[in-house]
């Protein structure tokens, strides 16, 4: 293993253990690709860039972006952040379970249950459903991008992987207020 995977994987590690979520830095999730991982870094990164920020640039905040750009396209890296990720939650878990509280991922996203049902316009849907959905949109808009397919194809493509994405958050949305009352 070469020295800066080794670092990659370090930092990933202490990432995880920090509860900093680099998928939510990037506006991404764990599905994602490398290639799109490198585009999303792009996007959100501009802003803190030494030229763009000028006065205000913040060296650790550009530091981390590029980070999690380097974590999350390193196969090590980011199957030991997974990890790392995963077992704090589990830890977090076990350390919270006697308190009462809102439970779930320290990250802030929603633990689920893959048979909670959702209204999605006149249709009733599990949320592994929506999920799949999601998972379908994805590859359909990838299928696209390889086919080098027209700019309007595209653009409804993304809007639909943008709409699953929407249902997902809204499920989640509904499912937190849902337990949180209880």
């Amino acid at each position: 293993m070469a020295d800066d995977n080794k670092d990659l994987v370090r930092f990933a590690t202490e990432y995880a253990e920090q509860d900093i979520d680099l998928y939510e830095l990037l506006g991404v999730d764990a599905l994602t690709p490398k290639d799109d991982i490198h585009r999303a870094w792009r996007k959100r990164s501009l802003k803190y860039h030494p030229d763009k920020a000028g006065d205000g640039f913040d060296a650790s905040k550009w530091e981390l972006f590029e980070r999690a750009r380097d974590v999350l396209s390193d196969q090590a890296a980011r199957a030991a952040y997974a990890h790392g990720a995963a077992s704090g939650r589990s830890a977090t878990r076990r350390r919270g379970a006697s308190r009462p509280g809102p439970q779930g991922p320290a990250n802030g996203a929603v633990d689920v249950p893959g048979n909670y049902v959702v209204s999605v316009g006149e249709v009733d849907k599990r949320y592994w459903e929506l999920v799949c959905d999601k998972l379908r949109a994805v590859q359909t808009m990838r299928n696209l991008q390889k086919q080098a397919a027209a700019a309007d194809e595209l653009e409804k493509a993304n809007d639909e992987v943008q709409e699953a994405r929407r249902r997902i958050y809204d499920a989640e949305a509904k499912y937190r207020r849902e337990t949180e009352a209880a």
